[in-house]
Order: C-alpha cells, then structure tokens, then sequence
C-alpha cells in the first residue's frame, strides 16, 4: 500500500513533521560519505542533512496545508 502522507489517512496530529539530527546522524554521514574528514566537510556534511530533513518537512507541510488549516479553524 502506498503511503499517503495526509493528515487523517496515514499521519496522526501527533506525528513528526520535522526529524531531529543527532550527532549519531552527523558521524555517520560523514563516515560514509567523506574521503577526508576535516571540519569544513564535516560541517558541509551536517547543512546537506538538515537541508534534507528542511526539504522533507516543507513537502509534508505543503501536502497537508488544507487539513492543517481546517483543523486549526
């Protein structure tokens, strides 16, 4: 079954609309991903991961804005 991501269908008011990043996320990515470990990538590392999570959460909000604001009225 293919997930809907709406609001009253397959998401609860309850449910995250923007993960967390831990620093778990951060090493990891960074692990994986760099040939060489320094600050700078690291940092780099990190924006590329929340710009992710940014892109994620703008894309549910906008699949979900009419829900949002009738349940806010």
């Amino acid at each position: 079954m293919q997930r809907e991501f709406k609001l009253g269908a397959d998401m609860h008011e309850r449910d995250n609309i923007l993960d967390g990043l831990t620093f778990d996320d951060i090493i990891t990515a960074a692990h994986c991903n760099l040939k060489v470990i320094t600050p700078g990538e690291v940092k780099r590392q990190a924006k590329e991961l929340l710009e992710m999570r940014l892109t994620d959460f703008y894309d549910l909000l906008e699949i979900n804005l009419d829900e949002i604001a009738q349940r806010a009225r």
